[in-house]
C-alpha cells in the first residue's frame, strides 16, 4: 500500500482503524418444526401404542408461542386491527392465516 498523496511506501507505517457498524435485523421467516413419534400395533391383543408428543404439541397443526405471542403483541398492544394483522403477518414471515386464528390465540 502507498500514500495517496505522494506515493510514498506505508508497509512499515503502524496500522490504525477506522470502525464501522451496521445494525440490522435477520431475514424474518416462519419457523417449521416437526414432532414425530413412533406408532406401533401389538400382534397379539391389536392395541394400538402411540408415544407422546411434548406437552405443548397438541394439535396436528398449530402455532408456537413465539408467533402468537406477536400476534397478541400487535392487536392488544398496539391495538392494530386485526386484518392489518394478518397482513403484516403475511408480508412480513410469510404466515397465512385468518382473522379467526387471532382471535383464538388471544379471546378478548
Amino acid at each position: 500500500m502507498q500514500c495517496e498523496g505522494c506515493g510514498q511506501g506505508l508497509h512499515d507505517v503502524a496500522v490504525d482503524w477506522v470502525l464501522r457498524q451496521v445494525h440490522d435485523l435477520p431475514p424474518l421467516r416462519l419457523w417449521v418444526s416437526e414432532h414425530q413419534v413412533e406408532e406401533k400395533r401389538c400382534p397379539c391383543c391389536g392395541v394400538l401404542n402411540q408415544a407422546t408428543f411434548p406437552s405443548e404439541v397438541n394439535s396436528v397443526v398449530q402455532y408456537g408461542s413465539g408467533i402468537t405471542g406477536l400476534m397478541v403483541y400487535l392487536m392488544v398492544g398496539q391495538l392494530l386491527p386485526s386484518m392489518r394483522v394478518c397482513d403484516l403477518l403475511r408480508d412480513v414471515v410469510g404466515c397465512e392465516l385468518s382473522e379467526e386464528t387471532l382471535y383464538n390465540a388471544y379471546p378478548l
